[in-house]
């Protein structure tokens, strides 16, 4: 049984979620989308460039603009500093662990850090691990609750991310490379808004721990957030 907006009810006998990626994230609205197109000259002009979000999207652009010609600094803004992780040197086999039937997310976060460490011990990468837990996530997933999953949503999905969406060794050397020679740094902090002006874009963002507000005026704005659940 559906409630819908301005529109009654509806009586089905299945009912299939399918809201896509979710909505884009309010606070980013302003900035450039990380793949529009921008001119080579104005990549080349460009003296900073500000990239909102981690991921990989946030590589791929910030790599797209030092192919354009961007010799700046850039800056990574990202509440919680997670970037993505590297791929294994080679390829491993998936890894399958037992993990336990719980309803606890802390106990199941619990349990594959244990088993990453306890690969590592033995000479198995941890990725292995993870690409071992590919086949039953979707279950694992719908046994916990709708409280556990929130949680995962709000705490767990970035550190998740980071490990399960991963780079390969080359893009994460240039990666690195960027961050060891201070040509492009990481922030943690989170965006509460992004406003075009006539030069440019300004940044409003506060700190982690911190609830003083800053403005950050950078040449380019590159939202690499993806989308919220929705």
């Amino acid at each position: 049984h559906l409630e819908i907006e301005s529109a009654g009810s509806l009586v089905a006998k299945t009912v299939l979620l399918a809201t896509a990626y979710g909505e884009p994230n309010a606070s980013t609205q302003g900035a450039l989308a990380p793949f529009d197109a921008v001119p080579a000259e104005r990549h080349a002009k460009a003296k900073s460039i500000v990239l909102i979000g981690s991921g990989l999207t946030m590589v791929d652009a910030l790599l797209a603009a030092r192919r354009g010609g961007f010799l700046g600094q850039a800056t990574v803004i990202s509440r919680r500093g997670q970037l993505p992780r590297e791929h294994a040197p080679k390829g491993v086999v998936p890894l399958a662990v037992a993990l336990p039937r719980t309803k606890h997310l802390s106990r199941l976060t619990a349990s594959v850090r244990i088993a990453c460490e306890a690969a590592e011990a033995h000479g198995t990468p941890w990725q292995a691990v993870v690409n071992g837990l590919r086949p039953s996530l979707q279950a694992i997933w719908q046994e916990l609750g709708t409280r556990e999953q929130a949680r995962f949503l709000r705490h767990v999905r970035p550190f998740w991310d980071a490990h399960r969406h991963r780079l390969p060794g080359e893009v994460h050397a240039k990666l690195r490379e960027e961050l060891d020679t201070g040509r492009t740094a990481l922030l943690r902090a989170r965006v509460t808004h992004v406003e075009r002006l006539d030069d440019g874009f300004r940044v409003t963002l506060r700190r982690r721990a911190s609830a003083a507000v800053e403005n950050l005026q950078t040449d380019l704005a590159f939202d690499c957030t993806g989308f919220r659940p929705s």
